[in-house]
């Protein structure tokens, strides 16, 4: 039997509870939705840190962060350790890295581990840039709210998704391990349309209520020093709001890749997998 291609399509710090196929009854994910009715879902998977590239390297490494110190963003995966796309491309896998993480892997990992790598279309390098439309003292600079942006902008989503639309079309020889990482919808909250305003900000649910003094205090540390407590419940349905456009941008893109795995005839042999 031949081996299958493995589509790996991660966005960087997307809820379950953001998606419709994990109840949200708000949030336009139609393709993501249609993925998990004909797949399987992992509603017991748990993340091994809560900083987000050192989530990223003990999954594909299968260790603890604590096994080999990959405890903040400064410490990257490193030539010697095992991963995943390297297992696959010593096993006759051809490896496709589409864009250039350096938040996950150090200095010579991602040579040693994939086939090919990098933009076949660049991003705009300011679109890379997020500096906040906000002064210093505004309530939405501390909640890393941005707003709408003017135009739909070639950034690093933008151009990795393109980059693999492209080798697809091109032709991938198989069997292909084909990894597409976003940064959405990763904070800054920021959307242009029609993204920013696909989701009716009165429909949007307000975040669960707890007891804060039951909290850990760095938790309530946390609140205190970026001021969140200036934040109303119309301004957090507005983050929330974005944040869903942001969602529904994925959702988009990974309905572009899924159009061009079958464009290229391979939508029988390709196992897909959706995790953040």
């Amino acid at each position: 039997m031949p081996r299958p291609n493995l589509l790996l399509f991660m966005p960087d710090q997307l809820r379950a509870d953001a998606v419709g196929a994990f109840g949200n009854p708000v949030v336009q994910t139609p393709n993501i939705d249609a993925l998990a009715d004909r797949g399987t879902r992992f509603r017991n998977a748990f993340a091994q840190h809560t900083v987000c590239s050192q989530s990223r390297i003990s999954m594909f490494t299968g260790w603890y962060p604590h096994v080999a110190g990959h405890r903040t963003l400064s410490h990257l995966l490193q030539p010697w350790e095992p991963n995943v796309f390297k297992a696959l491309r010593d096993g006759g896998y051809h490896v496709a890295l589409a864009g250039a993480r350096g938040d996950m892997m150090g200095v010579g990992v991602t040579e040693a581990s994939s086939d090919r790598f990098g933009f076949t279309r660049r991003p705009d390098p300011g679109a890379l840039l997020h500096p906040s439309p906000f002064p210093e003292d505004h309530k939405w600079f501390s909640a890393f709210y941005h707003g709408l942006q003017e135009d739909e902008p070639n950034d690093f989503d933008a151009a990795t998704v393109q980059t693999a639309i492209d080798w697809l079309t091109e032709g991938l020889p198989e069997p292909w391990c084909l990894f597409v990482p976003l940064l959405f919808p990763h904070p800054p909250f920021t959307a242009a349309e029609p993204w920013f305003s696909m989701h009716d900000r009165s429909d949007v649910p307000l975040p669960v209520q707890t007891d804060r003094s039951r909290r850990p205090r760095f938790m309530q540390a946390i609140h205190d020093r970026y001021g969140l407590a200036r934040l109303d419940d119309d301004d957090w349905r507005e983050v929330i709001a974005t944040y869903y456009g942001m969602t529904s941008r994925v959702d988009h893109q990974l309905g572009q890749v899924l159009e061009a795995v079958d464009r290229a005839g391979a939508a029988e042999t390709t196992v897909t997998f959706f995790f953040t």
